[in-house]
């Protein structure tokens, strides 16, 4: 803060912010209106829990912009190249295309379906744990099932968040194929190679 400045602590803060405001509504809207959608289908509710996570899941990802802007905002070495999000935004999208604003679409898709698939299938159930304590009040018993459930799928899911971030640091270049596989396998080399032997 002493170097760069109180302000810059609250660089790119707008993404984020539009992001979570979105995301929760796109979150459950979508999965809702999927649970509708598949009723007539007659599904098993495995089998419509799944579904409909994958559809809200892969439309959240459409926010994938929000998730790059942020980052190339936070990070120091493009301080003096964009001055706001808006102005980040304009750059990728004039020098790099409209596919920039989507680096990292992918690993964001996985990580959305596999989050709301384990957030809903998990949620339900301890949702029904939760309430067979009736001495507790309902508030008190959402916020033990929203927070219980939101922990352990924040910490489960974090390796794909450090996965997502080494893919986006970059601006421009080539959109390798088995860019996903390649990180995760180069984590894994990196980690071994400074294990040391027993």
């Amino acid at each position: 803060m002493k170097k760069e400045g109180f302000r810059q602590m609250y660089r790119g803060i707008l993404p984020p912010l539009f992001q979570r405001s979105s995301e929760i509504s796109v979150m459950f809207g979508m999965y809702k209106t999927a649970e509708v959608r598949l009723r007539p289908l007659e599904l098993s509710t495995n089998e419509e829990i799944l579904a409909s996570s994958i559809i809200s899941g892969l439309a959240e990802s459409i926010l994938t912009p929000f998730e790059r802007t942020q980052l190339l905002l936070m990070d120091s070495k493009y301080n003096d190249r964009f001055r706001n999000t808006g102005h980040a935004v304009l750059v990728q999208i004039k020098h790099y295309g409209l596919k920039e604003l989507y680096r990292g679409f992918t690993v964001i898709s996985i990580r959305n379906v596999f989050h709301n698939t384990c957030f809903f299938a998990s949620k339900e159930r301890m949702s029904k744990f939760v309430n067979e304590f009736e001495q507790i009040g309902m508030s008190t018993k959402h916020f033990i099932t929203g927070a219980t459930v939101g922990l352990t799928m924040t910490c489960v899911f974090y390796p794909l968040k450090v996965i997502k971030t080494i893919i986006q640091k970059d601006l421009g270049g080539r959109f390798r194929v088995g860019a996903l596989r390649m990180q995760v396998t180069s984590i894994f080399v990196i980690r071994f190679k400074s294990t040391p032997t027993n």
